[in-house]
Parts: C-alpha cells; structure tokens; sequence
C-alpha cells in the first residue's frame, strides 16, 4: 500500500479513486481527520490516470471576468433558512422544477457531512445553508456522470477544488451540467467537527449558520437532548477555531484553484462590503448575496429568476466586488498554532482543549458584547 504524502497538494476531491480502472486507490483518514488517497500498488498498473484527473496537477489558465449582483430570495422564509439571501435554494429549486437532478452537502444520519443528490424540492431543506467540514464526496462523480449519459440534468453545488474536480473527471463542460461554487474561506477537518459534536449527546438537528442574532453575528445551532445550543460566531469553540484557520486542510493555506480562478457557472457569497458597491440596496441583516455569473448558462439562470420574481437582483461594479472578497483569491492565512492543535487533539480529552485552547478575558468578552450590541442598534434604526 502507498498513500499520497504530499498532503498540501491532495484537496480531497475524490476524483482519483473514481477514474482508476482497476479500483486500486481508496480514500483514507489521516491522524488529523482528512481524507486522502491509498493506492494498492499490487493492483496498480501506472496508467496514471489518476494524477491526469487531479484539479491539482492539472494546469490551466486563468479565466474569470464575471457579471456580479447583489441578490437575495423575495421568499422571506427562504431567507430566513439560508446562510445569506437564499439564492442557492431558488437556483437549485429552479432546476429541479426543470426535471434535474441536484447535488451539494447534507447530513448524514450521524450529522457528518457528505455530498448527496436528488430531484425533489424537499431535498433543499438539507442542503441549505453553510456546511463548515469538508464534505465527503464518496461516489457522487460517478452518479452524476451516468445521469448526464443517461440525457439528464443536473445542477451541483460545491467547493471551488470539488467543481474543478467533477469537470476534470467528466473530461469537459457537458451541456447539461450547471455547476455553482461558493468563496471559499478553507475546509476545517471532519474530525474536530465529530469530537465537538460529540459534546452536545443525542443531536437532532444542526444549523451552522442560524440568523436568531442577525446575519452579520450569525450562530451555530445544536439541538440535541441535553440542550437547545446558540452561539454566536465570536463565543462558539468551533465556529473560532474556523475563522483564525487552525483546523483547516493543510493545502488550503495555499490553495492552487484560487490562483486558477472558479470552473463554476455560478460562485455565490456573502455579501458583507455593501456600501462600498452601491446604495441602491439597503442590508437589513436578514442576509445578502453576491453572486458571480462566470458563464453565459449562470448568467441565464440568474436572469430567469429574476423575469419569474424570485429573487432581487442588481448589477455591481465586478471590479469592486471582486476586491470586496479577498477568500476570492487569496489563500487562508497559515495559523504557527496548527500544529500545536492537532498535537493536543490526539493526546487530550477535548473538553479540556476546549476549555483551555481559548482563554478570554473579562474586557474581551465586555469588548464583544459591545461590538455586537451597537451593531444591532444599527440594523434596528436602519429598519425603522
């Protein structure tokens, strides 16, 4: 057996284990939670089609001068529901109601993260929102190819090196296929996720980006059997441990499909530099979207919901909007306590990393209460 070494430059796509002929590589966790390929070099036969499919190795030239808008659903409860302005459920619902078949990260019955698909309306309440674990991809390249052969549709939904992933395995832009990516900020490891999950008891429902506090402050959402969980993305372990990227992939520190640029038809975001776009759109905190048209088929997508009422929508300078996402291009910041981190997780029990790793002051915690107090009082008087 030889598993690839070279962890900052595997993304975790899948793509390998599903093009091999001889079904010799599989994917296996490391010590740190993520997946990465093993190959049975009994059964290879050095065909090397499986660095010819990684979006890593493959070399292409930059693209991308998209069409950009501010939008958001004009279906309050879809708001609401959605991590921003709800945009991917009208551009997932709109397909399905075309016969397609849609794909992006859900659940799992233990509450890991993986990728699923289907074509009902009633599949969208599980892959809505944010999902912050990189998602299991399985054999969903494969399902997805055999429907496109089959003549059918399908819209999916998911990282920037998971698009890029599908259309390398698929060996071109099929017609039938739309694809939609997001700005992507870094994956954190499923395994922090499944030990601190494991914190709450019986869970039965999780929400990563819950608006009970507005959208700017948004919280994490865990209802389990021992208690109904709320915290705001400055108080909650996990959510903090993301955002200053000490658990994330090691190659998103330095992410090769950023350099490239977005596969995606469509790359949607949060929209959180409005002033500095245009003032012909008032932020609530109820959520807005940015939302990137790369290619003609995202653009009529998004033209289409529109005409039908869905969603508003407005033009944005691109210059502007692009500079206002700097995830857009720009890999996540190495953080020197990675190390460290993964080294206490594999020797401690994780309440007691949990409630030492982050020691906050009596004056941090006034700080943040006042940070988020005045914000409030700002979205309130701009309501009224």
């Amino acid at each position: 057996m030889s598993v690839y070494e070279e962890k900052n430059k595997c993304c975790g796509c899948s793509a390998c284990v599903m093009i091999c002929p001889k079904q010799c590589i599989s994917m296996q966790l490391d010590d740190e939670g993520f997946l990465y390929p093993l190959i049975d070099k009994s059964l290879c036969v050095n065909c090397l089609l499986c660095q010819k499919v990684c979006p890593v190795l493959k070399k292409r030239d930059k693209k991308n001068n998209p069409n950009c808008y501010i939008a958001f659903s004009r279906n309050k409860n879809i708001r609401k529901k959605s991590s921003s302005g709800g945009l991917f459920t009208e551009l997932a619902k709109q397909q399905i109601e075309k016969g397609a078949y849609v794909y992006g990260a859900g659940f799992d019955e233990n509450f890991e993260v993986i990728h699923k698909g289907g074509s009902s309306v009633e599949l969208l309440e599980e892959l809505r929102g944010s999902k912050y674990v990189q998602s299991r991809m399985d054999d969903k390249y494969q399902e997805i190819k055999e429907i496109l052969d089959k003549g059918g549709s399908v819209y999916f939904s998911g990282a920037p090196c998971q698009v890029s992933g599908l259309y390398s395995y698929l060996r071109g832009r099929p017609e039938k296929l739309i694809t939609q990516d997001f700005i992507c900020h870094g994956v954190p490891s499923p395994l922090v996720w499944k030990k601190y999950l494991a914190t709450f008891g019986n869970v039965k429902k999780v929400e990563f980006r819950n608006k009970k506090y507005g959208w700017h402050y948004f919280a994490l959402h865990i209802e389990s059997d021992k208690k109904n969980y709320y915290k705001r993305l400055d108080e909650d372990f996990y959510l903090k441990l993301f955002l200053d990227n000490t658990t994330l992939r090691p190659i998103c520190y330095d992410c090769p499909i950023k350099k490239q640029g977005s596969m995606a038809d469509i790359t949607l975001a949060d929209c959180w530099s409005l002033n500095h776009m245009t003032d012909r759109v008032t932020d609530t905190d109820k959520g807005l979207s940015l939302v990137l048209a790369n290619t003609l088929c995202g653009e009529k997508c998004l033209e289409e919901l529109e005409k039908r009422g869905d969603v508003f929508k407005t033009k944005v300078d691109s210059q502007k909007a692009v500079s206002s996402q700097l995830a857009l291009k720009k890999s996540a910041s190495y953080n020197s306590k990675r190390n460290l981190f993964f080294d206490r997780l594999k020797n401690e029990e994780f309440s007691t990393l949990m409630n030492e790793w982050f020691r906050v002051s009596l004056k941090e915690k006034f700080r943040i209460k006042y940070v988020y107090i005045k914000t409030k009082i700002r979205f309130a008087l701009k309501v009224k």
